[in-house]
């Protein structure tokens, strides 16, 4: 709430152009802006009251809805028997955004409650920011691996495997960390009280002006302009893509790679780029806002325009954690071998449709090099080694 002596400072200021006139207008004037004024503090505390009430109530919704789904999701995906790089990518995803959303949790409740931090709480607060900024990247790194796989099948085995897979988010993890935790540990320290933090004084105008945007773009720009074209891309070929044979002498040596592969291999393979896709669209749906709040926002010295802008950041804030709680919902539905696996697995059956692709009844399929030298590869089916 305003304070009286505020109230007071502001009523002085105005009249003191009020100007000349009658008694009469004078009094007009006053009760004018009397309630002019009233009508501002009104809206500026109606619209911090519903800051508070947002950040109060939205980071428990998402806790109780996203984590159950997240760990629902992690189980899912490691009990099914064959481990794919897309796999190993969408747990990892899982187990980030639920780790996102308990680090959220308490950054919140400290800061309402305001909690006791000391230095050591300041500096580790980084670590709130590296699992939401990892969560973003690994979800980047997804729809990499289905870009690539579909529209350069070719170089999938290559670029796509396991082993590069794990080198891609070690190497993403090692990175993000220390550079969030140098700026931290270095630039930031608790107040005397130890009950809020700051920055030095020294690196102040370093950690306002430049980190703020390298902050920006390290868990949101880039994210977003690695996984937009990513998926325009495959969305294109999936659009352009029909399943078409070679001749029994093509003129390309490279054989069409959509056609051999057998209906189910074709079915997983459009079953996790159809989870892709739709959580990629999700993401940058949601992620809109935070992109406007960061390049559109301006302190200003009107109140009621600050307050605005207040309010707009914790509903950019509601949409962007929102999107660590909405992943399992989207492969479920968006996804029959996730949701048949899912529902035999809490039935507590087995479900066939884990079993690898040789219990499945896929029959042998010939090397990449014979895919690609002899004359009736097209009509065989390209190894499964291409999509472990």
């Amino acid at each position: 709430m305003l304070n009286s002596t505020f109230l007071s400072l502001r009523l002085l200021v105005q009249l003191s152009f009020l100007g000349g006139g009658s008694y009469d207008d004078l009094t007009s004037k006053y009760n004018d802006s009397i309630e002019t004024f009233n009508n501002q503090v009104n809206e500026v505390n109606r619209l911090w009251s519903m800051v508070l009430e947002i950040k109060q109530i939205y980071m428990w919704v998402l806790l109780a809805v996203g984590l159950p789904a997240n760990i629902l999701a992690l189980v899912t995906v490691l009990t099914m028997h064959v481990m794919t790089p897309i796999a190993l990518l969408i747990a990892t995803l899982a187990v980030f955004d639920g780790t996102a959303l308990i680090g959220k949790l308490i950054g919140v409740q400290i800061s309402l409650r305001r909690l006791y931090l000391g230095s050591f709480g300041c500096k580790m607060e980084f670590l709130i920011l590296f699992l939401s900024s990892m969560a973003n990247w690994v979800l980047a790194l997804i729809c990499l691996e289905r870009c690539i796989s579909l529209v350069h099948p070719t170089k999938r085995a290559r670029w796509t495997s396991k082993k590069v897979v794990c080198a891609e988010l070690i190497g993403t993890g090692t990175f993000l960390l220390s550079i969030f935790a140098a700026i931290s540990l270095s630039m930031r320290d608790a107040f005397e009280s130890g009950y809020q933090c700051g920055v030095y004084t020294d690196y102040y105008w370093f950690y306002t002006h430049v980190w703020f945007w390298i902050n920006a773009c390290l868990f949101l720009f880039i994210p977003c302009l690695i996984i937009l074209p990513c998926t325009i891309l495959t969305v294109v070929h999936i659009a352009r893509t029909q399943r078409r044979y070679c001749d029994d002498k093509p003129a390309s040596p490279y054989c069409d790679i959509e056609a051999p592969l057998s209906q189910r291999e074709r079915q997983y393979q459009l079953n996790m780029t159809a989870m892709m896709v739709i959580a990629a669209l999700f993401f940058i749906v949601l992620r809109l806002p935070s992109c406007i709040y960061y390049l559109s926002y301006q302190e200003s010295a009107d109140l009621v325009i600050e307050a605005r802008w207040a309010v707009f950041e914790q509903i950019q804030f509601l949409l962007f954690d929102s999107t660590h709680a909405i992943n399992f919902f989207i492969y479920f539905m968006s996804s029959r071998v996730f949701r048949h696996h899912l529902l035999y697995l809490l039935s507590c059956k087995k479900y066939k449709g884990t079993a690898t692709f040789e219990e499945q009844g896929l029959e042998a399929s010939p090397s990449l090099n014979e895919c690609l030298t002899r004359d009736d590869s097209c009509s065989k089916r390209l190894s499964l080694e291409l999509s472990r």
